[in-house]
């Protein structure tokens, strides 16, 4: 029990003296300077080399002339918000028809929000959402749906 003991109190005294010897700050040194010169490259440069899209909306069952919200989340491989994406949204109904629209561009949050009106469908009839997302040439697409509903 007495070397436990032992052992415990050199390691607290080696660790306390460790931590305030002038060669335990070098490390300390080598470390920031790569951290603060890689925020400053992602900050002002902001090199992605990927992103993703989520797309939803906000009602999953609508009836016939209601307004659908279509929701699009944007976010780069570290899951940041990418604010100035653009949006590119294509609603496809049962019939085959299209209704191309552009989004508007994602805030600050990565969140870019577009109201459209569903029309005259027949009840149970699923429509697509198809989304292109675009920003600084890196690209990704992301999909929903909804159904018409009474």
């Amino acid at each position: 029990m007495k070397g436990l003991r032992l052992g415990i109190i050199v390691l607290v005294v080696w660790l306390f003296t460790a931590s305030f010897s002038p060669l335990a700050q070098v490390p300390t040194k080598w470390v920031q300077v790569p951290t603060k010169w890689v925020q400053a490259q992602t900050s002002t440069a902001r090199l992605l080399a990927g992103i993703q899209a989520h797309a939803f909306v906000s009602r999953a069952l609508i009836p016939a002339n209601h307004t659908q919200t279509l929701f699009v989340i944007v976010q780069d491989k570290n899951l940041t918000a990418v604010a100035g994406a653009m949006v590119s949204v294509s609603v496809i109904y049962p019939d085959g028809s299209r209704y191309d629209v552009r989004a508007p561009q994602t805030d600050a949050n990565g969140i870019s929000r577009l109201d459209f009106l569903v029309g005259k469908m027949p009840v149970k009839e699923v429509v697509r959402v198809e989304v292109e997302v675009d920003f600084q040439g890196n690209q990704t697409q992301a999909a929903t749906w909804f159904r018409m509903w009474w």
